[in-house]
């Protein structure tokens, strides 16, 4: 049965752009016609406008949520699966950073940008078990951390 389409209640709420809610929803600012790296701006308009970009993000991804839950409401990162440490727990993988973020060419933002998350993983690989990581999916984040609409837990049978 196909599913009914709510009509966005984004409308009402003013100040914004499409290319805002693109990028609270996808992280993506292609053309700068969004955020430009201002995080306290992004915050501001995801706690104006997150609950409806919420709701409407469930209904249409279900078992998934928007780049910007994962930025400013996820509780925690996913965890990794595989038996191995999270990368940012890797002692060898935190000296490689340390190295390189101590050279003159290192960006000031280095060891920031290298512990950054995307989506609750590392944004910024730099080793070999960086690449070969495997984490939990959303769903399964979801579920385990009881963050499942009704909906998406009757869905999924959870």
């Amino acid at each position: 049965m196909p599913r009914v389409k709510r009509k966005s209640k984004r409308r009402r709420l003013t100040g914004y752009t499409e290319a805002h809610v693109k990028h609270l929803l996808t992280g993506h600012d292609f053309f700068g016609e969004g955020f430009r790296g201002d995080r306290a701006a992004m915050r501001q308009a995801w706690e104006a406008l997150g609950s409806d970009l919420l709701g409407d993000w469930i209904n249409e991804h279900p078992g998934t949520r928007p780049y910007a839950f994962w930025v400013f409401d996820a509780p925690e990162r996913r965890r990794r699966i595989d038996g191995k440490a999270h990368p940012f727990d890797n002692p060898e993988r935190q000296a490689h950073v340390e190295r390189i973020a101590e050279t003159p060419e290192a960006r000031p933002d280095y060891r920031e940008t290298m512990y950054q998350l995307s989506y609750g993983t590392p944004n910024s690989l730099c080793m070999r078990d960086d690449f070969e990581a495997e984490y939990e999916t959303e769903l399964d984040y979801l579920d385990r951390l009881g963050l499942l609409t009704e909906n998406e837990r009757t869905a999924f049978g959870r």
